[in-house]
């Protein structure tokens, strides 16, 4: 996999040995949130994009199945367009301090709330083995 920004630490604790880079830093469990691999965990060096990363990179999780990948990449998308809108809208917000503008922000911050439910239940299924 070919990791981007898009990934980051994980909410979900490692609970094995600590994992270390060649860098002979710890690596943290972290999730992709790519089209490629959507919800995947793995461990990589915590130096990834700088010029002194070692390169390390391994796979926690097995591949995820097709229909897993096709949810995957939905949520993923509802929740990139739903942060997008409530960034757009919380500048409007803050420019003209329209109630109205922060009860549709409080409701799209509840939502994204919900997916982020959603995508720590499948990470869990997931890690336990089950089918979604």
């Amino acid at each position: 996999m070919e990791a981007s920004d898009a990934t980051s630490p994980t909410s979900q604790t490692y609970n094995g040995d600590d994992i270390f880079c060649e860098c002979n830093m710890r690596s943290p469990l972290q999730t992709s949130r790519t089209d490629s691999n959507p919800g995947r965990r793995f461990f990589g060096c915590p130096k990834y994009q700088t010029d002194s990363a070692c390169g390390f990179f391994n796979w926690y999780d097995p591949p995820t199945c097709k229909r897993g990948m096709k949810f995957g990449r939905m949520i993923l998308k509802e929740n990139r367009e739903l942060k997008r809108t409530l960034k757009e809208m919380q500048q409007q917000s803050s420019i003209k301090g329209n109630e109205e503008m922060q009860k549709k922000i409080d409701e799209l911050e509840r939502r994204n709330q919900d997916l982020e439910r959603v995508i720590h239940e499948l990470l869990k299924a997931k890690s336990s083995g089950k089918n979604f």
